[in-house]
Formats: C-alpha cells, sequence, structure tokens
C-alpha cells in the first residue's frame, strides 16, 4: 500500500560514472531491456505482484489481468517460461490478488483479504487457509482491524508478519501470526506510531479514502528490519528472541523525518488534496535494500521541490542514502538524474535495479556502485 505511486521515466542513459565529491557515492547509471520474444510482460506496467528465487536470478511476476506468473531471467534478460494459474473454482487463488510471494525456491504464495493459497512450481494447489476460519481474524474482525499487504514469511510458510492498521487507518501494532497453532502475537513497537501524524483520511458518507506512512519490512537472517516513510527510523525484530530494538540513524544534510502538523481527517476534497500537496513538499524515505557481500543498506528519499506549471514540470529531488551493517550514516548521494523512485527496485550484482516502463516494455535501471 504505497501512497504515491510514480511512473519512472529515465531514458537513455549514459554509463558515464557520477559522484565521488563532497561525500557522494560514486555510481554510474544503465537501463537494460528485458526480450519479451515477441509476447506481451505484463510485469512492464508495474511488478507489484512479483518475487525472487533465492539467487535473485529470477523474477516471478503475477498478473490478475492475464493469470499468468512471467518467470522472467535477470541473467540473460528474458522471459523464460508462463505458468498459467486458476483463478476459479477450488484449484483457484480469485480474481484479486493482493499478495505474491515465492518461498524457497519452492513454494508460491497467493493472497488476498479471505486468505492465502499455496501452489507449487508448476502452478498446483497444495493448500489453502481462510482466515475466518481462525479465531485470530475473528479477534481482528471485531476491533475493524486488518492486516496490510506486506507479509513477511518467517522460516516457515505457516508463520508471518504483517503491520495491523486500524479502520481509520492508523498503524497499531505487528502481528506475528502462527496458522498452525491459530496464535496472533501483537508486537508492540509504540514509537514506530509516531507514522499515524502524518495520516490523512478524507471522509465521505461512508466511503473513505486515506493517505497512510506504509511500513516496510526485509527479513536478514534472523532479524525483521522494520522501516517506514515518515522518517528514517529503524527497528529489529529478532524472530528467535522476540527482542525489538530501535537502532540509531543518523542524518546529514537530508531531514530525519517529516515534521508538519497536518489535519488528519476532513470531509472536503480540496481540503485533502491541499493536505497531501503540502506533505509531499517533506522527506519520505522508501524501503531498504541491502548489499549481501558487505551488509551495506541502501535506501532512497524523494522530496517535491517544485510543482507543475505551464512552463516546467513537477521536480523531485531524489536522494540514495547509504549504511554500514550497523546503519552508521555512509552517503547521502544525490541524483539529480531521477525525478521520483519506481515502487520496486532491488539489489543484484553490485547494483540497484529500478523497474522501468520503456514504451510497455519491460526494463531495468541498474545504479551501479564502485
Amino acid at each position: 500500500m504505497r501512497y504515491l505511486v510514480i511512473v519512472l521515466l529515465i531514458l537513455g542513459f549514459a554509463c558515464s560514472p557520477k559522484g565521488g565529491s563532497d561525500g557522494q557515492l560514486d555510481y554510474k547509471m544503465d537501463t537494460v531491456m528485458v526480450d519479451s520474444k515477441g509476447g506481451i510482460i505484463m510485469g512492464a506496467t508495474n511488478l507489484f505482484l512479483s518475487d525472487f528465487d533465492n539467487k535473485l536470478s529470477t523474477l516471478y511476476h503475477y498478473s490478475n489481468k492475464t493469470a499468468e506468473i512471467e518467470v522472467l531471467d535477470l541473467e540473460d534478460l528474458s522471459i523464460k517460461d508462463r505458468i498459467n494459474i486458476e483463478q476459479e473454482g477450488p484449484e483457484g487463488v480469485g480474481e484479486n490478488v493482493s499478495r505474491f510471494y515465492f518461498l524457497g525456491d519452492s513454494l508460491f504464495v497467493f493472497g488476498n483479504y479471505f486468505g492465502l493459497n499455496f501452489l507449487d512450481v508448476a502452478g498446483n494447489k497444495t493448500n489453502e487457509v481462510r482466515f475466518r476460519d481462525f479465531e485470530f481474524f475473528k479477534e481482528l474482525q471485531e476491533a475493524s482491524d486488518r492486516f496490510t499487504n506486506n507479509f513477511c514469511f518467517l522460516n516457515t510458510p505457516t508463520k508471518f508478519v504483517s503491520p495491523v492498521y486500524s479502520r481509520g487507518s492508523d498503524f497499531k501494532f505487528l502481528a506475528l501470526v502462527d496458522l498452525e497453532k491459530d496464535q496472533m502475537e501483537k508486537i508492540e513497537i509504540e514509537e514506530l506510531k509516531v507514522i499515524n501524524d502524518f495520516n490523512v483520511t478524507l471522509k465521505s458518507g461512508k466511503s473513505m479514502k486515506s493517505i497512510i506512512q506504509p511500513i516496510d519490512m526485509i527479513k536478514i537472517n534472523d532479524l525483521i528490519y522494520i522501516s517506514n516513510t515518515s522518517n528514517n527510523d529503524i527497528f529489529t525484530y529478532n524472530i528467535l528472541t522476540d527482542e525489538i530494538q530501535k537502532l540509531t540513524v543518523e542524518a546529514d544534510k537530508l531531514s530525519a523525518g517529516k515534521s508538519g502538523s497536518y489535519k488528519n481527517e476532513t470531509e472536503d476534497s480540496d481540503e485533502f488534496e491541499d493536505i497531501a500537496r503540502k506533505m509531499y513538499f517533506e522527506i519520505e524515505y522508501k524501503q531498504l535494500v541491502r548489499n549481501p557481500s558487505n551488509g551495506n543498506f541502501y535506501r532512497f528519499t524523494m522530496k517535491k521541490v517544485r510543482e507543475k506549471t505551464d512552463d516546467l514540470p513537477l521536480k523531485f529531488d531524489i536522494h540514495l542514502v547509504a549504511y554500514d551493517k550497523d546503519f552508521k550514516l555512509l552517503s547521502e548521494s544525490f541524483i539529480p538524474e531521477m525525478n521520483t523512485i519506481p515502487q520496486v527496485y532491488f539489489w543484484k550484482d553490485n547494483s540497484i535495479w529500478l523497474h522501468e516502463n520503456v514504451e510497455d516494455e519491460l526494463g531495468f535501471v541498474k545504479i551501479s556502485l564502485d
């Protein structure tokens, strides 16, 4: 649930290196294309429902529109297979999949509000979980709470962590769910609730529209790293000891987070849009990625610096922030070639790969770091 999703337009990058002064990272940018082999790759439009194998050599993308898993080879940059998926009937995964994962190089997980479906690599259903059959889900419903679309599976497909939000779109807690035991443990992080100060809800009769500050999670060995968009706070959750730790994260030239005061609820659509426009002039932190070879972490930030006018386009400043394995700040590098950040990016081959739609063909912008 990303409240700001803009198509990335970065075409024709040269491979010349950038940076190296004023604490800037040395980097070069290039665009690579995925061979569709004469077909249409739905992942060109978005990669929201996608995941990787353990080696990050294959990307799996599911399309609700075509009911196919597109198997994309990231080594030779081509589509290598399409797996047809049943949507209806006892073997079906439903028409509106909102969660998709590939676990242990052997199991696809399809999820929606009602539950999870587990399929093998050939697309055959091996198990189905209906949340309504579990006591923990009844507890959520009674409180009008809900999971987000972001699940972090542990070392088994029967255990996951998900942020839980209220009906009013406020973050409440992280839920540690054990499907085998029908248990939900609440992981309380009070300091993380500061993100609710930057939620805005438009109420119109019985309908609601909200801007929220999403929570992101990545699992590294036995630690889940928890971040959010409104500030640079990082928390860790140890899945073995249940210990929660807030890490010390520095900022230099960039702001450590949003600081404005905003009205959290309105019934006026114009006021809602005005609040949103003002909020985009504050910094937004994006999800973490990690270089496994040295343990360093990276994340992008974006901040609107100019509204669109008759003469000039909308303008955002984009920075790439680098930390060492202990989250000591290494650099805050301005990336002038970028004007927004795609919904999906990942680390591979000493580079950050960013999803790119190039005239309805799937590509990736690679930011290679020295």
